[in-house]
């Protein structure tokens, strides 16, 4: 018997009969489900849990692409209902936005090649939307358009059936740079660049009237296509320096992001993600920080601490000056295939969101992975705190953790984990598996580029390897366990042949035909 206040509240208390009485580990929403017949008995006469989180977070916007891009509705659908399961109630749904601008830009008078220049294509979406580039990878086929508005349809009927609140997308202040020509009255400002090859975008001047218009009509649009919950996603500077640090511009910009969201919806909420408090913090010292979190009302901000597990901004930025804020787990970069996340890290950091006297209005947890599917563990670690009060010891969780994964208790595979606990999950590195990269050379300075492998104490992975094989006679039905065999092997491998790279590329450069052919 199954009881809860909503729908994720019911797929929760499912997930925790999985767990604890199945022992059944749900961590890839792909894979079926197995259970055994007759269904296990719940082992205690009644269990109720309570959530101390508010609000349970999830998704990014480089999710959306790096993962998601060519997902329908079949996909769409397994996700939604294993978020369910684990306790997510706030969701990021920017699907089909690129409908909601189509129809602004043509009321605005915006020709069909104007807008076309402006929305890039499926797999740049989301950058898009966080004011980084325009039209790359475009133009979008206006079936992509009409088909990814009725995904977003039922996207969004489905988590509100669930009772998820979904957030939607805001106006940021981004505008086509066609403006110009539609528009030449505009008083438009163009932002630093993003990164080599990307030029800054053009944002709106937030005290011209027309941001006010723009704003408000973006979501207006929007709810006739989406409806709304009143909760919306808006980063206007995204890895990108504004185009001046006048507090007067900073406080009116934020102002006037969050005044054109409450002229369309009186209840509207900006969910705004800290991460370029950490990542631009050269800029963003703390006279500019409180000018733009300031300059709008505690109840009309609920901002995301993205990099809550490596880099927490709350305890730097004074808990976001009274606003509500949630902790959040980035861990994956890029959509990279590896092993690797700070566990012992992310369990303190998160401990101290939790329980530090000064975190202020702190109302959740999430997960804002910028890829899904690659390193199970880290996510069911953040997701698995949603019903719990206080966080539990790592190595007590995980020992739980790998025998619901493999279906049983194993030693030989828990002494792999114990290894991989003290190297791949004791290291914050966000990096690639060199064997999967784009082969090139890798020397710093060249290009922009990431580490290709989490470098950690490759003798432990490889003893790691040693053991979780030898529990193949006992786990290899199990598809988890094979999951993770392939998943070390290839950690491994990468591992080693990075310094075989390296010694081909230091025989290159030296011109030294002999050591080169060695290396090879």
């Amino acid at each position: 018997m199954l009881r809860g206040s909503n729908g994720v509240a019911l797929a929760s208390a499912l997930n925790w009969y999985l767990e604890h009485a199945a022992r059944i580990s749900v961590s890839d929403p792909f894979r079926p489900v197995h259970l055994a017949a007759p269904l296990p008995n719940v082992p205690h006469r009644r269990v109720r849990r309570t959530s101390p989180h508010r609000y349970r977070y999830f998704l990014n916007y480089c999710t959306f692409a790096y993962t998601m891009t060519w997902w329908g509705w079949p996909e769409w659908e397994r996700m939604i209902d294993w978020m369910a399961l684990k306790g997510i109630n706030l969701p990021l749904a920017i699907t089909g936005r690129e409908a909601t601008w189509q129809l602004v830009l043509r009321d605005l008078g915006f020709s069909r090649e104007q807008i076309a220049r402006f929305l890039p294509g499926p797999a740049y979406l989301p950058w898009g939307w966080m004011g980084n580039v325009d039209g790359l990878g475009g133009p979008l086929p206006e079936h992509w358009i009409t088909t990814h508005m009725e995904l977003e349809r039922q996207i969004l009927q489905r988590e509100r059936e669930l009772g998820m609140t979904p957030v939607l997308q805001g106006f940021t202040g981004h505008v086509p740079e066609s403006i110009r020509e539609v528009m030449p009255r505009a008083t438009i400002h163009r932002t630093g660049d993003w990164c080599p090859g990307f030029p800054g975008t053009c944002l709106l001047d937030p005290f011209d009237p027309l941001f006010q218009q723009i704003g408000s009509h973006f979501l207006e649009r929007q709810r006739e296509l989406y409806g709304t919950d009143h909760l919306y996603a808006a980063d206007p500077f995204n890895e990108v320096d504004p185009p001046t640090n006048d507090t007067a511009f900073l406080s009116g910009m934020s102002r006037a992001i969050h005044q054109a969201m409450r002229a369309a919806d009186p209840q509207a909420v900006w969910v705004l993600q800290s991460w370029f408090l950490h990542y631009k913090a050269d800029f963003w010292k703390e006279r500019e920080a409180r000018a733009f979190l300031g300059a709008v009302s505690d109840d009309g901000m609920l901002v995301l601490d993205v990099y809550g597990d490596g880099h927490p901004v709350w305890p730097e930025c004074g808990a976001f000056h009274g606003k509500p804020w949630i902790w959040n787990a980035l861990h994956n970069f890029g959509g990279q295939v590896s092993l690797g996340g700070d566990l012992p890290r992310i369990a303190r950091n998160m401990r101290s969101a939790i329980e530090s006297p000064d975190r202020g209005k702190h109302v959740g947890i999430g997960m804002s992975m910028e890829a899904l599917g690659a390193d199970p563990v880290v996510p069911d670690f953040v997701l698995n705190m949603v019903w719990r009060h206080s966080v539990p010891a790592v190595d007590g969780w995980l020992r739980e953790y790998v025998a619901r994964r493999y279906g049983r208790h194993d030693r030989s595979a828990w002494r792999a984990w114990q290894l991989l606990l003290a190297s791949a999950y004791q290291c914050s590195t966000q990096a690639g598996t060199f064997v999967a990269e784009r082969p090139r050379f890798y020397r710093e300075g060249t290009a922009y580029r990431t580490s290709p492998v989490v470098m950690c104490d490759e003798g432990k992975l490889v003893r790691a390897l040693g053991l979780l094989l030898s529990a193949a006679p006992r786990l290899g039905g199990s598809d988890s366990y094979r999951y993770a065999v392939v998943n070390l092997t290839r950690q491994v491998v990468g591992q080693l042949a990075l310094p075989m790279v390296n010694a081909v590329e230091d025989a290159y450069m030296r011109k030294n035909l002999a050591a080169l052919l060695h290396a090879e």
